[in-house]
């Protein structure tokens, strides 16, 4: 019993410290079921890195990845990646996060995102 507690104990803190720094987690309910969220975020990884994240989820968590992809940040709201096979631009005004993505001649853009944190911290 005690080593079973010990182990729990240790996963739980081991998982909470492994975890990169999280900047914005911003939701979406999804309009055809009230259960699922579409999920936009953007943390920090032990490395310094900063990466955005796109997928649907249930209310408190992200669950699948569509998307994902290093960013830098422009401004304290702002954060942007271009490379030669995509431009991705996410920007955060009034706690409401929104992002365009563009590849080739299509661009997807996807707007007003609730975000938990109110806005995401200067680079250090």
């Amino acid at each position: 019993m005690k080593f079973s507690l010990f182990f729990w104990i240790a996963m739980t803190l081991a998982s909470t410290v492994s975890r990169a720094e999280m900047i914005a987690s911003c939701k979406r309910r999804n309009i055809l079921v009230n259960s699922a969220f579409t999920w936009a975020e953007i943390s920090r990884t032990k490395e310094n890195q900063m990466m955005f994240q796109y997928g649907t989820g249930i209310d408190t968590q992200m669950i699948e990845v569509y998307f994902d992809s290093p960013v830098e940040q422009d401004s304290p709201s702002e954060f942007h990646h271009k490379d030669n096979a995509y431009e991705l631009k996410v920007w955060m005004v009034d706690n409401k996060l929104s992002f365009d993505l563009t590849a080739g001649q299509k661009t997807v853009s996807k707007r007003n995102f609730v975000c938990k944190k109110p806005t995401p911290v200067a680079t250090p």
